[in-house]
């Protein structure tokens, strides 16, 4: 299975949701195999953090964007793979990956700025998938502050479910602000959970 964490506008928490989607998977004893392609690196730097730091997970591998593996050996090895994908997805190798992916989850943030972008984004991929967006793409509410008005969020609910599902909401909470590491804390996994039961539950 191949799940995308993919929005064109940066600060939505991508790299946040990969590390804290890595973990969920591992602690249903699902093997994880995490690509991080963004031009940043952060995935890639939180998970080399939390080996110099002795923490082990054999279920989770990341590796960066320069070896893009086999997915269909990995699919037979029944592995899920996630790839953290660049703010840029006007070439032709990423707009492939959004062909070929199962999912993808597009995390987004309740402020003018950042829906306009997922919305071209949602439309992108309505081009790319045009036979499969409405199954393929999820969309989470992410860094939600408590002061979003309910009128404006329902508003914003209706346009996206017309592109494809909306998980559960992630509060905008300390907890969230910064994972050092792949070594993510109980509250961080409660928090999160909701979402991915939703996510995993749909697919």
């Amino acid at each position: 299975m191949i799940i995308l964490m993919a929005n064109q506008k940066g600060g939505v928490g991508k790299t946040t949701l990969t590390i804290l989607l890595a973990n969920y998977l591992a602690q249903k004893g699902t093997p994880t195999h995490v690509i991080d392609l963004d031009v940043q690196k952060s995935v890639v730097d939180n998970y080399k953090k939390a080996i110099d730091k002795g923490w082990s997970n054999e279920l989770i591998q990341v590796v960066d964007g320069q070896t893009v593996p086999d997915f269909k050996k990995l699919n037979q090895e029944g592995k899920v793979v996630i790839i953290d994908l660049p703010g840029r997805l006007d070439n032709k190798a990423m707009q492939s990956l959004i062909k070929k992916a199962d999912a993808v989850l597009c995390p987004f943030i309740f402020d003018p700025i950042t829906f306009k972008s997922t919305l071209v984004f949602a439309q992108l991929c309505t081009v790319l998938m045009p036979d499969d967006f409405r199954k393929k793409m999820f969309f989470l509410p992410n860094k939600v502050k408590s002061s979003v008005k309910l009128e404006n969020e329902k508003e914003i609910h209706k346009i996206l479910k017309q592109f494809g599902k909306i998980t559960p909401r992630i509060p905008d909470l300390v907890c969230f602000q910064r994972i050092p590491s792949f070594s993510i804390n109980e509250e961080q996994a409660n928090r999160s959970k909701n979402a991915f039961d939703y996510l995993m539950y749909n697919l």
